[in-house]
């Protein structure tokens, strides 16, 4: 490189092709240190995009779970509320609750009898 420079020198105008030659190898350290940081922001954000690719499959698979645990949830419970229902209809058409309930009644107005008598 050294030799064609010296070559280049000396030919008539070419000492300001030269001189412009030297400013450019001369600011390639810069510009490398520049591109270098750059591709390391790249670097840095493609790390970044694929920590939270990660993050969204996670929780996308517990958002699912969830979703089918609710799922679960929600016919278990509609299950037993027939299931109560069911129950206070015998309950309430039982003899034996429709005597405890007369019985409550009675006893309830005996004890507001003696509460204001």
């Amino acid at each position: 490189m050294e030799t064609k420079l010296e070559e280049a020198s000396k030919e008539p105008g070419r000492k300001e092709i030269i001189a412009d030659f030297k400013a450019l190898v001369s600011s390639f350290p810069d510009e490398m240190g520049s591109m270098q940081r750059q591709l390391n922001s790249y670097k840095e954000a493609a790390l970044d995009i694929h920590s939270l690719h990660a993050d969204m499959q996670s929780l996308s698979s517990i958002l699912e779970r969830k979703a089918k645990e609710c799922q679960c949830l929600c016919a278990t419970s509609a299950s037993q509320v027939s299931e109560i229902q069911d129950l206070e209809a015998v309950v309430w058409f039982s003899p034996k609750f429709c005597f405890f309930f007369l019985l409550m009644s009675v006893l309830k107005n005996v004890e507001l009898h003696y509460l204001f008598c």
